[in-house]
């Protein structure tokens, strides 16, 4: 054994450290399962023996904790956070597996018999560790935080468990919202149309105001001037009837009629444009060539009838 250096100087502060670093390294090969064998006892015994030689050497109780969480973790990436969380209690229960099994392990040497049926050979450093009062407070140690690591992962569990209840609350809180977000947004549709309905029926209502003064008043003005017309006929007609033949009276009823029924015309033409709309869709109130037939039916009877009323006028004369 190398020369023990002063206290506090470098050399006795890396002789420390040197024995620390052995006693981790047993300790983990010590976690990672169970003694299945007499050579692994007497193997880390030895290492064991080795380190507690040194009768100023205290182990640290962070390298213990150290030791029972130096597993491999997952790695993950920040989008899998979340499942991240699910895998925390099962790391938990890992650490308290690790913890237990180095307990178990390290009480194999306090609990040894040297004399009992299942004594094992070469068993001297066992029997030195188990006077050493440092490995019953190492043994203490890793016991404590066995069971630390058991409460925990009771309390992990609970966390893991609300966490899903949250997260499971929160899946169903968005889609509640998504759903309120989609009636809303009808709701807002449905405003809206029935805004455009209302403006429209308003302007609507407006214009069919408008549109049945226009009406009465053309409907007035029609039936003022078809009267006015017919009495000026009538009288015309009254007045001449000793002296005109039946040509001249017939003739002056198509010339009436003819100028009746263009204003006629004229003024339905513009109530049907005043109720369809400027546009009126491209449509007119009468064909064309209705029209055109009307038309050319009036002028060939006025014609006819002023011929005829010229020749029944001519005729007394030359006689």
């Amino acid at each position: 054994m190398a020369a023990e250096a002063p206290y506090g100087s470098k050399a006795w502060r890396d002789q420390k450290a040197a024995a620390q670093r052995r006693l981790d390294e047993c300790l983990r090969v010590m976690a990672d399962h169970e003694f299945e064998n007499q050579n692994e006892i007497v193997s880390c015994a030895g290492v064991l023996a080795k380190v507690y030689a040194d009768k100023e050497f205290r182990h640290r109780y962070s390298s213990i904790v150290e030791v029972i969480e130096s597993f491999n973790h997952p790695e993950t990436s920040e989008s899998e956070a979340r499942e991240r969380i699910a895998q925390f209690n099962s790391e938990i229960q890992q650490e308290q597996v690790r913890a237990s099994v180095l307990a178990a392990n390290l009480r194999v040497f306090i609990v040894y018999d040297h004399d009992g049926a299942s004594a094992i050979e070469n068993d001297d450093d066992i029997l030195i560790l188990q006077r050493d009062r440092r490995l019953e407070k190492l043994y203490d140690h890793v016991n404590l935080e066995a069971r630390r690591s058991g409460a925990n992962s009771g309390r992990m569990k609970m966390l893991v468990d609300e966490v899903g209840r949250a997260n499971k609350s929160l899946v169903q809180s968005n889609e509640e919202l998504a759903k309120t977000e989609d009636a809303l947004k009808s709701a807002k549709n449905a405003l809206k149309s029935a805004k455009k309905a209302a403006i429209k029926a308003e302007n609507k209502a407006k214009r069919m105001q408008t549109e049945l003064i226009g009406i009465l008043g053309i409907f007035s003005a029609i039936t003022l001037a078809f009267n006015a017309g017919v009495s000026f006929t009538t009288s015309s007609i009254g007045a001449t009837t000793s002296n005109t033949s039946i040509f001249q009276i017939a003739f002056i009823v198509s010339v009436v009629g003819f100028f009746l029924f263009n204003t006629l015309y004229a003024a339905f033409s513009f109530i049907y444009r005043l109720v369809q709309g400027p546009s009126g869709d491209g449509k007119q109130f009468c064909q064309m060539k209705v029209i055109v037939i009307c038309e050319a039916a009036s002028i060939v009877l006025m014609a006819l009838f002023g011929v005829l009323s010229y020749l029944s006028c001519c005729t007394p004369a030359a006689n």
